[in-house]
């Protein structure tokens, strides 16, 4: 499938260029239910009304997501996938 985004549009941000593999990484503290959380959202056709889904890996190593921060990393959210 071709890339059909514009990589110079406003909210476009590149990483890497292409050319080798690109890791990028979220780090955060070493405490207790402090995971990196990604967010994205997810925007409503008729309204334009945005959700935050925020994803990250519990401490089993599960990635879960949840429509709110987790208070609770190993138990908020839904495991995504067949993962346990």
């Amino acid at each position: 499938m071709a890339d059909t985004q514009v990589k110079t549009d406003p909210g476009v941000t590149v990483i890497g260029n292409g050319d080798r593999q690109t890791i990028a990484v979220i780090d955060t503290v070493a405490a207790p239910e402090k995971p990196s959380i990604l967010c994205l959202y997810a925007v409503a056709d008729t309204t334009g009304v945005k959700t935050p889904y925020y994803l990250w890996v519990d401490s089993t190593g599960d990635l879960r997501i949840h429509t709110a921060l987790p208070t609770n990393q190993d138990s908020d959210g839904t495991v995504i996938g067949a993962m346990s």
